[in-house]
C-alpha cells in the first residue's frame, strides 16, 4: 500500500468522496480519526457505507459549494460528465448518485473545473486527447454523461489532468514498464471533444502500457509502486522532457515478471 491523495484541510471542511461505482460520499473532516504522522489509519469501510468491490476513485476537500464550479467526471471507457458543484450540497449517509454508471464501466477521476478550462484525457495505449470544458454542456446529478474519448479496441482512459493557464508544468507520463518522460504541454494540440485522440506515448512490449500520467514541475518528485511493493521516489528533473510520439526513458529497472502498478506525485512542497 502506498498514499494516493495527500488533502490539507481544516476541521470544518468537508471531504467528498467519489468511487468507483459513480456515487459520492460525504464527511466532515473532524470525523475523520485523528492520529500520528506514522500511525496506519482507519480504512474507509469502516467510515462509509461502501458497497462490496466498492473503491474511492477521488477525494477533495471543499468548505461549500460554490456557484459558477464544476465537477468534471471521467470514466475508463472514455465517458465524460460535466455538473454544478451546488448539486452535491446534501449528501446522505448512504451516499448518493454522482452520475450514473454503465455495468460496464467504471469512473477513473473528478476534477474541480470552470467552464473556461481544458482538460486532456490519457488512455493506456499511449494515445491523448485535449479539448475544452465547454464542449461537455453541464447536465444534472445523475445523468451517465457524453463521448469525451473515442478509444480503441482494447484501450481505456487511466488519466485526466487540467491544463493550467500558466507555469512550467508539463505532462509526465509513466509506463508499466518502468518509462516514463515529461513532455510540453504545447505540444497537445486541441481537438474537439469526441476524438480518438493523438499519441501521447509510444507503447512498445518493453514499456508496457500507460499507468498513469499527471502535471509535474521540475521540482516534483514521484513514487511508484511495483508489483513487487517496492517504492522508489524519482526527481521529476531527472526525467527527460521528450516529444508526444516517443516511448520516454527507463526509470527503474524491473526484476523479470514485475511492473510498475501505480504512481504519484510528490510535490516541491511537501517533497521532504
Amino acid at each position: 500500500d502506498f498514499i494516493t491523495t495527500l488533502i490539507t484541510a481544516t476541521t470544518h471542511q468537508w471531504i467528498n468522496f467519489f468511487s468507483n461505482r459513480g456515487k459520492m460520499y460525504q464527511l466532515k473532516v473532524h470525523q475523520l480519526p485523528e492520529a500520528s504522522r506514522t500511525s496506519r489509519g482507519k480504512h474507509l469501510a469502516n467510515l462509509l457505507s461502501l458497497d462490496d468491490g466498492e473503491q474511492i476513485a477521488a477525494a477533495m476537500a471543499c468548505r461549500e459549494m460554490e456557484e459558477g464550479k464544476f465537477y468534471f467526471f471521467y470514466t475508463r471507457q472514455g465517458t465524460v460528465k460535466r455538473t454544478a458543484t451546488e448539486l452535491y450540497r446534501n449528501v446522505r449517509s448512504q451516499g448518493l448518485i454522482a452520475l450514473s454508471m454503465r455495468p460496464e464501466d467504471e469512473l477513473v477521476g473528478v476534477l474541480e473545473v470552470a467552464e473556461d478550462d481544458e482538460m486532456i484525457l490519457v488512455s493506456q495505449n499511449g494515445y491523448s486527447i485535449r479539448f475544452p470544458v465547454a464542449e461537455v454542456r453541464a447536465m444534472g446529478r445523475a445523468a451517465t454523461g457524453v463521448r469525451g474519448m473515442q478509444l480503441r479496441s482494447g484501450d481505456g482512459v487511466v488519466a485526466g489532468v487540467v491544463v493550467p493557464r500558466e507555469g512550467t508544468q508539463e505532462l509526465l507520463t509513466v509506463s508499466a514498464g518502468g518509462y516514463g518522460k515529461r513532455t510540453p504541454l504545447a505540444q497537445f494540440r486541441a481537438q474537439s471533444r469526441g476524438g480518438m485522440g493523438i499519441i501521447n506515448m509510444r507503447i512498445t512490449p518493453r514499456t508496457g502500457p500507460v499507468v498513469g500520467a499527471c502535471l509535474a514541475d521540475p521540482s516534483d518528485a514521484i513514487v511508484l509502486l511495483t508489483s513487487a511493493g517496492k517504492i522508489i521516489r524519482i526527481s521529476a528533473e531527472d526525467i527527460s522532457v521528450l516529444g508526444r510520439a516517443t516511448q520516454g526513458v527507463r526509470l527503474v529497472r524491473l526484476e523479470e515478471g514485475h511492473v510498475v502498478v501505480a504512481f504519484d506525485l510528490a510535490p516541491a512542497e511537501s517533497s521532504t
